[in-house]
């Protein structure tokens, strides 16, 4: 058979069919592997089964296998993952793909951080694997419009978050030869370590807490649109439990945020909302039963961090120092440093060693000045228009995922974060298909909701 047919075929096939399972099984079961049985083997093998996988997939598991990388980000090369997949992607659909104008504000982003190579303590590898998750999104968006079923597409994220943190927590509880519930009682938080060593599932709590209210809000919209199923109870319960033992002020702000917004956008009588809370709080009672049995220090935890003299963790200094240090010339306010090794170029100017920016907005000021944020804020907001015009009738609550990363990067990095620019993936897929009055069933037909 001709590499033209077998693609032909691949692309007509159905869904999420059970060969997507079993093949997105062994990638899961690599991390596994290497993370928690210690067989060393060259990370190139991830790549190699990221590109079987890209081949064999049509583009709408494709997208899905992008949004699986979104946990698993620190474990293995997940840029030149997302570069094999954008180029398979380019590869299959050439001739399918209409690129918008707005993407030329990422061509312009790419540009614009050329320029600031020169500016020192850059590379040009870095910079090209910088952008990965911009310019496949940038595919992602050009490809033709089709009804998807977005339930498979939130699934896949917690269940990419399940694996994740389950490597995480075993390799927390044998590196310190003690149990989960007596590190809780030291203050321990989930994803203490920053970075990962060795492409070893790592994560930082707060970011991991911010995977975890993605994941809620999935994995609602799976419920809101009427296609849960019994595991997405369980996966949010899971998702819930994990996000508490971060400790982070952050995702428990942002869950409260999420529940109350979620029941607030139910277009449906008032009985419907209170069982519906009625619900939410059971799902919410059985998390925090788990958490009194693995972890039942956890409150006391959470009552010291909300009760720390600065509640900010030293972020409101770091806000003052960078917005002196953007004001400070002209160059700084309208050009930047660039995005790379940022607290290597404030040590450089100003002799100072301090950490990056903790917040988004600031970072993109620091590293591309007014021009730079503008742009981003620019093409972020014209994805939502283009992403509406397919689907006008989108629901409210499919702009969860969009208000959930617009108020976390408040309190985290953004451009320099895989995990967040890949989560814009998953926000275009939610707006674009959520609510439609069709849906592509896993047999290839379409079904009214």
């Amino acid at each position: 058979m001709k590499i033209s047919n077998l693609i032909q075929k691949n692309t007509e096939r159905a869904s999420f069919g059970q060969m997507f399972w079993i093949m997105m099984a062994v990638f899961y079961s690599l991390f596994v592997v290497r993370n928690v049985l210690s067989v060393e083997f060259p990370v190139s093998i991830y790549l190699v089964w990221v590109a079987l996988m890209a081949f064999v997939f049509d583009d709408t598991e494709i997208k899905a296998l992008i949004i699986s990388f979104m946990p698993l980000v620190p474990g293995f090369q997940s840029k030149y993952a997302v570069l094999i997949c954008m180029i398979v992607l380019i590869i299959k659909y050439f001739k399918q793909l209409r690129i918008p104008p707005f993407i030329f504000c990422v061509i312009l982003l790419m540009f614009w951080e050329f320029l600031h190579l020169n500016e020192g303590y850059a590379t040009t590898a870095e910079y090209l694997s910088g952008f990965a998750p911009l310019m496949c999104l940038a595919v992602v968006v050009s490809l033709p419009d089709k009804h998807e079923d977005i339930s498979v597409f939130s699934r896949v994220l917690a269940v990419s978050l399940a694996v994740g943190s389950l490597i995480l927590i075993a390799n927390t509880v044998l590196g310190s030869h003690q149990s989960l519930m007596s590190l809780v009682q030291s203050g321990f938080r989930l994803g203490e370590v920053e970075e990962a060593l060795n492409y070893q599932i790592t994560y930082n709590a707060n970011g991991l807490g911010f995977l975890c209210n993605m994941t809620v809000v999935g994995l609602l919209s799976n419920i809101y649109f009427k296609r849960s199923k019994k595991i997405d109870y369980f996966l949010m319960i899971f998702a819930i439990v994990i996000g508490c033992l971060t400790v982070s002020r952050t995702f428990l702000l942002c869950l409260a945020g999420t529940i109350a917004l979620y029941i607030l956008l139910q277009n449906k009588a008032p009985s419907y909302k209170i069982r519906l809370f009625i619900t939410i709080l059971l799902l919410i009672g059985i998390a925090l039963l788990v958490l009194k049995l693995v972890a039942p220090d956890i409150i006391d935890n959470y009552v010291m961090r909300f009760s720390a003299d600065d509640i900010t963790g030293g972020r409101a200094y770091l806000s003052d120092f960078y917005n002196d240090f953007i004001i400070s010339t002209p160059k700084n306010f309208l050009y930047g440093i660039g995005i790379q090794n940022i607290n290597t170029k404030i040590m450089a100017l100003k002799g100072v060693d301090v950490n990056v920016p903790h917040n988004g907005y600031q970072q993109m000021l620091v590293a591309w000045g007014i021009v730079g944020l503008l742009l981003m804020l620019v093409f972020i907001f014209c994805l939502v228009l283009y992403a509406r015009k397919k689907n006008p009738r989108v629901p409210l609550m499919c702009y969860l995922p969009l208000v959930l990363l617009l108020i976390n990067i408040l309190a985290g990095q953004f451009v320099t974060s895989g995990t967040k620019l890949l989560s814009l993936v998953y926000i275009f897929l939610m707006i674009s298909n959520g609510g439609k009055d069709t849906i592509q069933d896993i047999d290839g037909t379409e079904k009214h909701q």
